[in-house]
């Protein structure tokens, strides 16, 4: 079955030599594999080493901003990645010292925090489906559920 997202495009500005305005960047995000075992995939889109960000450099190699192999928390910078998820998929309850930002694409997605209790039914959590929702994480500890069977 065929659930994966669409190919998301990537423009990313900066300076020429002239101190211009100018794309820098301008490429598909490559979906990877993220859990061994799992059809989820992560994109990652851009990578802060520190905050604020130094934008006055003119590096244009994506590898100085977007590292290959990176954990869930950048610290001290920032990172914004692209989940693909298939159905079915059930995260871990995990905790992160950042603050995540989640933007629904497509589809439905279902947060569970401490306070639900995972056990009494399959129908706790918040369940996001309205595409554009956004869901602000801020260090809690939780868990994701693709409850949906065909995306």
């Amino acid at each position: 079955m065929d659930y994966n997202l669409p190919i998301v495009k990537r423009v990313i500005t900066g300076h020429n030599a002239r101190a211009q305005s100018t794309p820098i960047i301008f490429d598909d995000i490559v979906m990877e594999s993220f859990i061994p075992g799992s059809d989820t995939k992560l994109g990652r889109v851009w990578t802060t080493k520190e905050t604020p960000a130094n934008n006055d450099d003119q590096k244009t190699d994506l590898k100085e901003f977007v590292p290959e192999r990176l954990g869930l928390v950048q610290p001290n910078g920032s990172q914004i990645c692209i989940l693909d998820t298939p159905p079915g998929w059930r995260s871990s309850i995990h905790r992160t010292s950042s603050i995540d930002y989640i933007i629904l694409v497509s589809g439905a997605i279902t947060l569970l925090l401490d306070t639900d209790d995972h056990s009494s039914s399959p129908d706790v959590g918040t369940t996001i489906s309205v595409p554009g929702s956004i869901i602000v994480q801020r260090g809690t500890r939780h868990m994701w559920e693709n409850r949906s069977k065909a995306e």
